[in-house]
C-alpha cells in the first residue's frame, strides 16, 4: 500500500496510478462493498464503512480528485484556476459564457452559475480533506507518525490555501462570513500538522510539499520571515503536482479542455502574448519558452470577434499541473528580499530560477525595477498554475502597483478597439461567496 500512496494520486481513485496497480485498488474498493461489511446496497458505501483501514487509500484518492476538480473543473469552463486566469492578466475571455465575461470585465455576481460552481467545488475539496484527517486519525493506531494522516493534512492545507487565495470571504462549515485570511490560518495549521507527522514518519516528499505549501500560505498572511524560512527547505527542482488522466471527464485537465477544445479564451490582449513564444511564428515576441501559445490570423473566439490565440502549455487532457514547486520558493525568497530593500539578493534568486529554466539572466538597477522583474517572473514561471490571483491581491497592497495591462470589456466595433487597462483597475480581485451559500446559511445576513 505504501507504493500506491507515494504515487500522489488524483482524479478518481484510479487516476494517475500505474495500470499494474489497478487490480490492487479495485480489490480495495470491492472489499468496501462486500458482504462482510454488511452493506445493504452494493452500489453505495455507507459513512460507517469508511471508518476502517482498508478505506484509507480510496479516501486519499478522493481528496486529491476533489482538489483537482476544484482547481480545473470536471466540465467547462474550468475550475478556480481558470477564473483566476481571466480575472487577472493570464487570459482574456473571447466567448459568450456569462460568468467568464463577468470575470474578465470585473462585474462578478455571486449568483452566476460559473461563479457559484467555483465556490461549491472548492468548499467540497476543503471539507473532504479536513474530514479525512479526522477520519483517518481515528482509524490508524498512531496518527502522530502515520504517513496517511500526513498526506491528508497536507491536502487539507492546500484546500484551505486554495480558498483563501481566491475568495473574497471565508465561510467554515455553515458558519458566518469571515475574513478570507481565516482560510490561510487554517491552511497554516494543517500544513504544520502535516510537517510534524511527515517528519516523524520519515516521509520526505510530503514533508517538503508541506513546507512549500506553508511558505505559500505564510506569504499570503504577511509572515515573510516564516515564508522565507519554509521556502529555503525546498530545493529548486522540487515539484508537487495534481495528477490528471484521460480516463474520465472528472480526471481530465480542465485547463486543456477549456483552452484547447473550447473557444472561450485567448492569450490575445494579455502581456503574456508579448512575453511568451508564439508557436505559429507569426508574432515577434520575447520568446520565453514557459509561455507557449499559437496565434492565428483569422481564428476567432466564440464571440466571433476577438482573435483566439490558443494556450499550448497543456497539450493533453492528462497533463499534470504543478501546485507547489521549488522555483516558486526561490521567488518567495526574492520577494522577501525586495520587501527588505535587498535588490541584489532579489535579483540573485530570480536568476536562480532563470538559470534552472535555461533562459537568459535578467537585471534591474532600482527597487521599482526589481518589483517589475519579480512580478513578470512569477507570471512566466507560474502561468496558468493558479498563482496569479493571490499575487495580484498581495501586490495591490504591497508594493501597491503592477505595471501590466490586459484587455477587459469590449468596445463598440472590432476587437482592435478594445483598450487594455492596468490589471489592478478592477473592482474584483477575488471570487464572491456563492449566492447558494448565502441563502442556505442561517449565519449569513442577506
Amino acid at each position: 500500500m505504501k507504493t500506491i500512496l507515494n504515487k500522489s494520486l488524483s482524479g478518481t481513485i484510479l487516476a494517475g496510478l500505474p495500470r499494474h496497480l489497478y487490480p490492487v485498488l479495485i480489490l480495495c474498493l470491492t472489499m468496501l462493498v462486500s458482504c462482510d461489511l454488511t452493506v445493504f446496497d452494493p452500489g453505495t458505501v455507507e459513512d460507517v464503512d469508511l471508518d476502517q483501514e482498508r478505506a484509507i487509500i480510496p479516501l486519499i484518492a478522493g481528496i486529491e480528485g476533489d482538489f483537482a476538480v476544484a482547481t480545473t473543473g470536471s466540465t467547462l469552463p474550468g475550475g478556480i484556476f481558470m477564473a483566476g486566469a481571466i480575472i487577472t492578466d493570464e487570459l482574456v475571455h473571447c466567448g459568450t459564457w456569462t460568468g467568464m465575461q463577468e470575470w474578465n470585465e470585473g462585474t462578478i455576481r455571486d449568483g452566476t452559475a460559473e461563479t457559484q460552481t467555483r465556490w461549491s467545488q472548492g468548499s467540497r475539496a476543503r471539507w473532504v480533506a479536513e474530514d479525512a484527517v479526522r477520519r483517518i486519525s481515528q482509524i490508524v493506531d498512531n496518527p502522530n507518525n502515520n504517513p496517511y494522516v500526513a498526506q491528508a493534512a497536507m491536502w487539507a492545507g492546500f484546500g484551505n490555501r486554495l480558498m483563501g487565495d481566491n475568495f473574497c470571504d471565508a465561510v467554515i462549515n455553515g458558519g458566518p462570513l469571515e475574513h478570507y485570511s481565516v482560510f490561510h490560518e487554517r491552511a497554516e495549521q494543517y500544513f504544520t500538522q502535516a510537517i510534524e507527522i511527515a517528519s516523524a514518519a520519515n516521509e520526505d516528499f510530503y514533508l517538503t510539499a508541506s513546507y512549500a505549501g506553508r511558505a505559500q500560505t505564510r506569504m499570503m498572511l504577511g509572515n515573510w520571515q516564516g515564508a522565507v524560512e519554509d521556502a529555503r527547505r525546498v530545493p529548486t527542482n522540487f515539484e508537487h503536482i495534481q495528477r490528471h488522466s484521460d480516463n474520465s471527464p472528472r480526471e481530465n485537465n480542465g485547463l486543456y479542455v477549456t483552452n484547447q477544445q473550447d473557444n472561450q479564451t485567448t492569450v490575445w490582449g494579455t502581456p503574456f502574448a508579448e512575453w511568451g513564444s508564439d508557436t505559429a511564428n507569426r508574432l515577434t515576441t520575447e520568446g520565453d519558452p514557459r509561455v507557449r501559445f499559437q496565434s492565428h490570423a483569422s481564428r476567432l473566439g466564440g464571440d466571433n470577434r476577438r482573435p483566439r490565440w490558443i494556450v499550448e502549455k497543456y497539450t493533453s487532457r492528462s497533463d499534470n499541473i504543478a501546485i507547489a514547486k521549488g522555483t516558486e520558493m526561490r521567488l518567495i525568497e526574492a520577494e522577501g528580499a525586495l520587501l527588505a530593500n535587498q535588490l541584489d539578493a532579489a535579483i540573485g534568486f530570480i536568476n536562480d530560477v532563470r538559470r534552472f529554466r535555461g533562459v537568459e539572466e535578467a537585471s534591474a538597477t532600482t527597487i521599482p525595477g526589481g518589483w517589475e522583474l519579480l512580478q513578470k517572473e512569477r507570471g512566466l514561471e507560474l502561468w496558468l498554475e493558479g498563482r496569479r490571483l493571490p499575487d495580484m491581491r498581495r501586490w495591490k497592497e504591497n508594493p501597491g502597483s503592477v505595471p501590466f495591462a490586459v484587455v477587459r470589456e469590449a468596445a463598440f466595433g472590432p476587437a482592435s478597439r478594445d483598450q487594455p487597462k492596468n490589471v489592478l483597475e478592477t473592482d474584483w480581485l477575488c471570487l464572491p461567496v456563492s449566492r447558494n451559500e448565502r441563502l442556505s446559511n442561517p449565519n449569513i445576513d442577506n
